[in-house]
Order: structure tokens, then sequence, then C-alpha cells
């Protein structure tokens, strides 16, 4: 499903939340903060007093926060804590991943943390693979998605010396699915049991059920709630969660009347 996210750059900063209001009365889903620090990027935005003042404005929305920033480390919390849905910060930076994932799990214990890898790069050694399998290993995000690195003409890369076999590549990309498989289903089978809010995002007549996502799963990309009820396309709904796997879990709504 197609999802529309709005950037407040353009925005009238004078009036902003009745701007954000407009856009998303138009039919926008998210807004989205482009953060940017004039030094990791040459622009200068805004911080995190201006996302907690929207959100008290209009709460219900889904902010998606982009801190184009050198120090992420530092200033990440302030935007989880201020209400970011969801945040992204650059492994490029100046802060270790390791201590801006501690710091974001410290703001916010409830946070999901997902990244996109390519598996095959040119250059990458055996040896980085397996430092990237035991950061894996060790900080246990909650999703990962991989894919094969793909040689495209008309790419600086594709002129890369020490380019990657595909076989190596896709046994690479297939050693770590294997590894986030075991950390998705160790983390989705804490949910067992639970209430989740799920926003329903339509019907699978493959499955016969209607599907949805939580706020842990990012829209088109991570896995989905299947819930076998008569639901509406943007509802918001209470689903306990009765089984799970490795991407989606399968759930009932909860009827209130009967809690």
């Amino acid at each position: 499903m197609t999802k529309i996210a709005a950037s407040i750059l353009s925005a009238d900063f004078a009036d902003l939340a009745a701007d954000c209001q407009r856009l998303l009365n138009q039919g926008t889903d998210l807004l989205h903060f482009d953060v940017m620090d004039g030094h990791f990027v040459p622009n200068i935005s805004f911080g995190a007093p201006v996302l907690e003042c929207l959100h008290k404005a209009l709460p219900e929305v889904f902010y998606d926060v982009h801190l184009m920033i050198s120090n992420p480390v530092k200033y990440a919390p302030d935007f989880a804590k201020a209400g970011a849905n969801l945040i992204t910060f650059h492994l490029e930076s100046n802060s270790d991943p390791e201590a801006v994932i501690e710091k974001l799990r410290e703001a916010a214990p409830d946070i999901a943390i997902r990244t996109s890898l390519i598996a095959g790069f040119p250059g990458e050694t055996q040896e980085e693979h397996e430092a990237l399998m035991a950061f894996l290993d060790e900080q246990e995000l909650d999703r990962v998605g991989v894919f094969t690195y793909s040689r495209e003409d008309g790419t600086p890369a594709a002129t890369f010396e020490n380019q990657i076999d595909e076989e190596t590549a896709e046994q690479w990309r297939n050693e770590i699915m294997e590894l986030q498989q075991e950390i998705s289903l160790d983390k989705n089978e804490t949910f067992v049991g639970k209430i989740m809010q799920v926003i329903i995002e339509g019907y699978s007549s493959d499955d016969d059920v209607y599907v949805g996502r939580t706020y842990r799963d990012a829209p088109g990309v991570d896995g989905l709630v299947n819930c076998d009820y008569e639901l509406m396309s943007g509802q918001i709904v209470d689903v306990r969660i009765n089984e799970v796997g490795p991407y989606d879990m399968i759930g009932g709504i909860v009827d209130e009347s009967a809690e």
C-alpha cells in the first residue's frame, strides 16, 4: 500500500500546526522531519523542540524524523522523547552506531530499531562480513532488510575494483537473513498474549485475512499482523497476538465488552 510522506521543510513555520493539518486533510499519511545541522549537510533546519510542540498540537500523527546530523548520539534521544515514531540516522556520521542504539533504547525502551544492508558490495571482505554478523548478533535489531549488491551499468560502483561474485554475495545475504530470522522470532515471541494497536492496511485475498502493522513495522517493508475479522483500511484496532513467526504475527480483535 502506497504511503505519502510530506516534508515540513517548506511549511509556514509561523503557522506550522495549521499547515500540517491541511496536509493531513489532503491525504498525507505521515509528516517527514529533515533535521539538518549545517555540518553533516550544508543547511540548518530545526531541532527536537519543534517536533515536541507539533506533537502536542497533532498527537495522532506519525512523525518520520531523518537525522542528517554529525552527532546523532547526542540528539537522537531528544527526538525520541519529543514524539518521533521513526528515526533515521546515518552510519557515516561521527557517532558510534552502537552508542546511538544504546541511547535510543534508554530514551524509548519500547523502540523498534531497523536497518537495511547490502551484501557483497565491491571491496567487501570475509572479515568485514563476519564483523557485520557479530554486530547484528550483539545488537539484536528488531528489523533488518538485506539485499545482494547488483552491478548496474553507468553507476560508479560498477567500475570499482574487487567486485564480489554473485554466489558469495548471495551466501553472505543468506547468512545474515538466517541470523536475523532467529533474532526476529525471539523478539516477536515476547508479544504473544499481549495486546497491540494495529493499523489496518487492507484485505489479503490469498490468505482470506485482513492485514495491518504495528508501530514496529515500516510500511510496505516489514512484517504484518493478520486478523481474521472484517475491517476497514486505515482503522486502528486492538489486537491480541496469538501466534508469531520471524516476520508476521497472527492475532484476534479484542472484544472490549468481553474483557
